[in-house]
């Protein structure tokens, strides 16, 4: 008999489902069979928070009209299921937590090439219900170089300005896919947390989308939260990657920094490579037994589940 440990429910900061839904009409309310999420798979997986990433594809010209799109469509679609609840500010966060079949939404931007540089769109999105802002991609934009083009080493002078922007209107910034430099200007500026939404360890993974130890130091210094992916070539260099990779990559940030610091960000259904074990998103369960087999505590592994994400979104989040 295999014993399940579950624990109450579990926070994603990065999925790409957006992208499917416009670009397959595929559905949230229904168990899909292509890709990795949906509302009933969600729910499988005990996922009671889950941030879904609009992302613009630079390489396709798709810019704000897309976004607006993307976004209206999406929550017409979240609304339909009847069991989502889009998270607008610290007393939506509460209502979800108190209601037992509510899963909480968190609509993020990733790339600012999807403001096509106007930095007033940032009140648009706002407005809209985005709450999470990545603010690059592989490509660069006005505001920030990318992870495969640099051209400003850094942040650029308005992008110093977007980023003063995104905390004042309190959406939470995302420093996946920044280069190094531009990361650290970033880091520089900021007064409230941040996430490294789909982030590794580069330490054990040597991929460019991955973090130094220094910069995962700056990110706990800062009370930020890393979320790990589930992605094989960001958990390991050669060969597929399993759970237990994921584990180590986890177990790493909680060992140099602490636990405090360390979250998950599958990157689901952004055409990744889904290591062994965490196939889709029904997998959460058997993620926290695999910490629970590292000797992790249980409020480690509550933290990790989705205490510390919680915590940044306490922290920058709106009250009403």
């Amino acid at each position: 008999m295999v014993v399940m440990f579950v624990s109450l429910f579990y926070g994603d900061m990065h999925c790409d489902f957006i992208y499917q839904f416009m670009a397959h009409k595929k559905t949230l309310c229904n168990e899909s069979k292509i890709y990795e999420v949906d509302g009933p798979r969600l729910k499988k997986g005990n996922v009671k928070f889950q941030v879904f990433a609009v992302f613009p594809n630079p390489r396709k010209g798709e810019g704000w009209s897309y976004v607006k799109k993307a976004i209206n469509e999406f929550k017409k679609e979240a609304n339909r299921c009847g069991y989502f609840k889009i998270i607008l500010n610290k007393s939506d966060i509460d209502y979800v937590l108190m209601h037992r079949d509510v899963i909480g939404v968190i609509i993020g931007l990733e790339g600012a090439h999807g403001i096509e540089g106007k930095m007033e769109r940032v009140d648009s999105l706002f407005d809209m219900g985005l709450r999470v802002f990545t603010i690059s991609w592989n490509t660069a934009n006005t505001f920030a170089d990318g992870t495969d083009e640099i051209v400003y080493h850094g942040l650029s002078k308005r992008g110093k300005e977007l980023i003063r922007k995104l905390e004042s209107r309190g959406i939470i910034i995302d420093v996946s896919h920044l280069p190094e430099e531009a990361f650290y200007d970033v880091m520089n500026i900021v007064k409230n947390p941040v996430i490294a939404s789909h982030s590794g360890v580069k330490s054990i993974c040597n991929h460019k989308r991955n973090l130094t130890d220094e910069q995962i130091r700056r990110i706990a210094e800062n009370g930020g939260v890393i979320g790990i992916p589930f992605h094989s070539p960001f958990i390991k260099d050669k060969g597929e990657a399993t759970m237990d990779d994921v584990v180590k990559h986890i177990v790493y940030v909680r060992n140099l920094v602490g636990y405090e610091y360390v979250g998950f960000g599958s990157d689901f259904d952004g055409l990744i490579k889904p290591v062994k074990g965490l196939e889709d998103a029904t997998k959460y369960p058997l993620l926290e037994e695999g910490l629970r087999k590292e000797n992790l505590s249980e409020d480690e592994i509550r933290a990790i589940a989705v205490g510390n994400f919680l915590r940044v979104l306490y922290k920058v989040l709106p009250e009403r």
